[in-house]
């Protein structure tokens, strides 16, 4: 028998299926022009921090602040609706719930997107990311090195592989929130901001998202993914010091 969340699971994508179909109708003669990298410059300015806030547990010890700049994936954007954030999305399912049901809240105005020749489930996400675009919304940033005519793409991921090579950190990426981890690296150091972290738990503190809910994977708590986000976080302490706080449950330096 097929258990209960996997049938609505199931259930749902064929519903969100359905629901992007009618907007590529809708939708179907839009442009959508991808943004530079550099594009975020201007929407960090004004402020003091920049959260990194995945989805575990420790996400909800996060005070909400207008000084910060938020980079959120799946849920976490439910904690910080009514602020600045950047939305990232890349998983099977929440990409096809991202379609259907975008923008995710009313102040849902910026996404990010990742694709890479080195991580084999993109190749098909890619795929079915291009298949959807034309029901984009907002402003759009992707980094890829997939060969695409899609605006700044390409370029993208030169900065982004090239920012990292050059202070020796690697960008195995295993999962949304490492991704988030990097980025806010790269946003806090390129635009002299203060990084704090949240919700990066690795499985510590409990398997759950931090609405107690949601299945955790090995891509979040096997132990490889722990050794290598410890080396990145640990070089990220050594060059940013007093400027970046890690207040989740994994390698925490508060």
């Amino acid at each position: 028998m097929i258990p209960r969340q996997q049938l609505y699971k199931l259930f749902m994508v064929r519903w969100y299926w359905l629901k992007v179909q009618y907007k590529k109708i809708v939708d179907s003669q839009k442009e959508i022009n991808f943004k530079s990298l550099d594009a975020l410059g201007k929407a960090v300015s004004d402020k003091k921090n920049i959260v990194v806030l995945c989805s575990g547990p420790t996400a909800k010890k996060m005070t909400p602040s207008r000084e910060n700049f938020y980079l959120v994936t799946n849920d976490a954007y439910k904690l910080v609706r009514d602020l600045d954030f950047l939305y990232y999305v890349h998983d099977g399912f929440f990409i096809r719930r991202f379609f259907a049901n975008l923008p995710m809240c009313n102040n849902h105005d910026k996404t990010i997107f990742l694709f890479r020749k080195i991580n084999k489930p993109h190749h098909s996400g890619f795929r079915h990311f291009l298949r959807n675009l034309h029901v984009l919304k907002g402003d759009n940033y992707l980094i890829s090195d997939f060969e695409t005519v899609l605006s700044h793409a390409n370029e993208n991921h030169h900065e982004f592989e090239k920012f990292f090579s050059d202070r020796d950190i690697h960008t195995k990426i295993q999962n949304s929130g490492i991704f988030l981890l990097l980025l806010g690296f790269y946003l806090a150091q390129t635009h002299n901001k203060n990084l704090k972290i949240y919700g990066l738990d690795l499985g510590l503190g409990g398997k759950v998202h931090f609405e107690k809910g949601g299945f955790v994977g090995v891509s979040i708590t096997h132990d490889r993914v722990k050794v290598n986000t410890k080396l990145q976080l640990d070089k990220m302490y050594a060059l940013m010091g007093d400027k970046i706080q890690n207040y989740s449950n994994f390698n925490a330096n508060t």
